[in-house]
């Protein structure tokens, strides 16, 4: 009875630690898997809803069905999704998998309610009315002059998507169940090694302490005894099978008088040493498989928090801390409410305790460093039930790339909207009469050109800025010398600057600097820079181009005298389309790229660049590229020709 205990108090700690590594593997699996295949095909269904609404703008503004029609089945063939276009009351005008005549309107759908409110997009997992089948829905509104023209729906099935989701979380979950019992076994030999010999010399010590007793009644040993009893060793031990042998041991060492006897005793002593070293061995393996638990909690990039039933802390990762900003105060064993105000930490334990089911909500914290984390509380189990489990993950960058994304693709549809509505409106100009108009149609037609080149300007500064920023761009490394690159750079703008009244100036230093670095990127980058200065300095400012050696770099800077740029702007100013000015920058032909361009070329060189500007005083654009030689000292007597 002694050792069974002692087998399972062994086996339930080993078991027990296993369990948990399996428990935690699951939420975590649970908790990245599902909400990453989601969001990957809402954003993909996003996408095709961009392409559709740009594709049906003008035929919804005509009502043409027939058109409509024809642009939900091509892209039914190629994008494989449903797609539906709806006029502003929800009436259904074209759908990929059904007759419109036949559905009912569809403005009470939570997708289009949603499109209807302030955010713009409406998102569902629901059945399908019509189809019977359970998709997820992705809806826009399409406007024109701030007035809405209809919405446009696209959607897909929700069976592939959930197994897509299924897959790993079965897998997982199945390699946890094999993990455990391969633990469990390993467990179940390690403590039965530990447990066996000890019911042996337990056996075995009680037998002997009774032939010892039997004897000292017959008087072979009566002397003495009392006297051992009262030396008897003290032996300390966790266990108390152990402790039983130790005291069965002591009693009776006193009463053996023979040479076989004592020689009994020194293997009983020696087998109790063996069994304690090894019963040590088997707590300092209990003692690491432990650290190791907590040194992957600690490594993990997502927040781990272990509640109790009362809303205790039980665990909690550094991640953890972190995201919740607790710092490095003892929480363990405190209330939630105690050390944060966020409700939907609260709001998730709750339903996750009352419910037995996952709890996913997504929120902001509101300390010094804002985040957005989405979270998913689970359920330990256990009856009555244990606690809750919860899993935090930052998205705040992904939120913030997902609003660069979309910002992205809005100021690309409105930069090339403006070009092709004014191509359109010369055109039809032309058409309904002006053709025949001498005085006016060539105006027309430089018009048409002028707007057909920035255009075409456009296309080729977002190909080249696609190239670089995703690597495809093949560059030339070499040594290039930047005296060469300004001095062209300023002579090709020499006219321009002349004709707005700007002087353009150079400040070399005493000796040659050579950069390392693809020469076209290099003159792309001080040509972009030098045009800018030109068209934001007023008549009558002035351009500087100077360049040196710092730190083992070279520092090219161009200065001029121009508008300035406001602080709140100058973190911005290098983002595709960023405008301060949006009515000056397009009256002066710019596509809001060049700058773009410039910061993806430099880092793509290994340098940097940055920005001093005062408003009314002009700006300073700084670019720090590598030196061709950052070892070599520059020769003072040395002069650039």
């Amino acid at each position: 009875m002694r050792s069974s205990r002692l087998y399972w108090r062994f086996f339930g700690v080993a078991a027990g630690s296993a369990l948990a590594l399996a428990a935690v593997f699951a939420v975590v699996l649970l908790a990245g898997v599902r909400p990453l295949v989601a969001s990957l095909a809402q954003q993909r269904l996003h996408d095709v809803a961009v392409a559709l609404r740009t594709l049906a703008e003008s035929s919804l503004q005509s009502g043409d069905r027939d058109a409509l029609q024809r642009v939900v089945g091509e892209l039914k063939t190629h994008a494989r999704v449903r797609c539906t276009v709806l006029d502003a009351k929800g009436n259904v005008l074209a759908d990929s998998h059904g007759d419109p005549r036949e559905m009912a309107n569809h403005s009470t759908r939570p997708e289009i309610v949603q499109a209807k409110s302030e955010m713009g997009v409406g998102v569902s997992w629901r059945e399908s009315d019509t189809l019977g089948v359970e998709f997820l829905y992705v809806a826009l509104p399409v406007d024109r002059d701030r007035r809405l023209l209809g919405f446009v729906r696209v959607a897909t099935e929700s069976r592939p998507l959930k197994a897509a989701w299924s897959s790993p979380l079965a897998i997982g979950i199945g390699g946890g169940a094999v993990v455990l019992a391969v633990a469990a076994a390993f467990s179940h030999i390690a403590v039965l090694r530990v447990v066996s010999p000890l019911e042996r010399l337990c056996e075995q010590a009680e037998r002997f302490a009774a032939n010892g007793t039997t004897r000292g009644e017959d008087g072979a040993a009566a002397n003495g005894g009392s006297g051992d009893r009262e030396r008897r060793p003290h032996f300390a031990d966790s266990s108390r099978a152990v402790a039983a042998i130790a005291r069965s041991a002591a009693d009776h060492a006193g009463e053996v008088r023979s040479n076989v006897e004592r020689d009994e005793l020194a293997r009983l002593r020696s087998a109790f040493e063996r069994i304690q070293g090894a019963v040590d061995a088997q707590w300092a393996g209990l003692r690491s498989s432990n650290e190791r638990l907590l040194g992957m909690m600690r490594s993990m990039e997502e927040g781990v928090l272990a509640l109790d039933a009362d809303e205790r802390i039980v665990l909690i990762n550094a991640a953890g801390r972190r995201l919740l900003e607790m710092g490095d105060a003892e929480v363990v064993g405190r209330r939630l409410w105690e050390l944060t105000r966020l409700r939907a930490l609260r709001d998730a334990f709750s339903e996750a305790m009352s419910t037995g089911r996952a709890s996913a909500k997504e929120f902001e914290t509101t300390g010094v460093e804002r985040h957005v984390l989405t979270l998913r509380a689970a359920r330990l189990p256990g009856a009555p039930a244990l606690g809750v489990m919860i899993v935090l993950h930052d998205v705040t960058e992904l939120r913030r790339l997902e609003n660069l994304r979309r910002d992205f693709v809005a100021n690309v549809s409105h930069e090339l909207k403006t070009p092709l509505a004014a191509i359109k409106a010369y055109a039809e100009t032309l058409r309904l009469g002006a053709l025949h108009d001498a005085e006016n149609n060539q105006q027309f037609v430089a018009r048409i050109e002028e707007q057909a080149d920035r255009l075409h300007q456009l296309i080729l500064d977002l190909l080249h800025l696609a190239r670089v920023e995703s690597g495809q761009q093949a560059f030339d490394i070499a040594e290039v010398c930047l005296r060469t690159i300004v001095d062209a750079s300023l002579a090709a703008h020499a006219a321009s600057a002349a004709g707005r009244q700007i002087t353009l100036a150079s400040e070399p230093p005493a000796a040659p600097i050579d950069v390392m670095a693809d020469e076209e990127g290099v003159r792309t980058i001080v040509n972009n820079l030098v045009d800018n200065a030109i068209k934001y300095t007023p008549g009558g400012g002035k351009v500087t181009v100077r360049w040196r050696q710092e730190s083992g770099h070279a520092i090219l800077e161009v200065q001029d005298t121009g508008i300035g740029i406001a602080r709140q702007h100058q973190a911005r100013v290098f983002e595709r389309f960023y405008r301060v000015d949006k009515a000056r920058s397009r009256e002066l032909g710019g596509t809001g790229l060049g700058l773009a361009i410039v910061k993806h070329l430099v880092q793509a060189f290994g340098g940097s660049v940055g920005i001093d500007s005062l408003p009314r005083v002009g700006s300073t654009f700084r670019v720090t590229l590598p030196l061709a030689s950052p070892l070599a000292a520059a020769d003072d007597n040395f002069t650039d020709p």
